[in-house]
């Protein structure tokens, strides 16, 4: 028994990271591809902080959207698959459990709102008309 919660322990984390990595790069491209969009508000008058506030509500939307879209796919497939899988094996007692994804809701939506900042800041470390010159290259 100790067994598969080290096997369904492993393979969770992994595919958590695989998650992690995935928002991640999620919101890295939308920074990365907006640069000449955010140097263009930011010359017309809009401030960091706003453009910071803006990037980091957008990455708590998708991390939100994670969370949500994650916790009904995976309830869905807890009840439907793992539940007639387990009533085959006599060793198995199926308990559903909404602690996991209680765990990982603040992970989530911390990595969703600290990411887009620094990504941010990193990306805007030149000044305004550096970064409009980018559309001309």
């Amino acid at each position: 028994m100790c067994m598969f919660k080290v096997v369904g322990g492993l393979l969770t984390s992994v595919l958590a990271l695989i998650g992690i990595l995935n928002l991640i790069n999620t919101l890295v491209t939308s920074v990365l591809s907006r640069r000449l969009e955010l140097a263009m508000l930011e010359a017309v008058g809009m401030t960091k902080r706003i453009q910071r506030t803006s990037i980091c509500f957008e990455g708590i939307v998708y991390g939100g959207l994670a969370l949500i879209f994650g916790m009904i796919l995976s309830s869905a497939f807890s009840v439907l698959l793992v539940k007639s899988i387990g009533m085959e094996m006599w060793f198995y007692t199926y308990r559903f459990t909404l602690m996991p994804i209680m765990i990982v809701t603040p992970v989530i939506l911390m990595v969703a709102m600290i990411i887009p900042v620094v990504i941010y800041s990193r990306t805007m470390k030149e000044t305004v008309v550096e970064r409009l010159r980018l559309a001309d290259a």
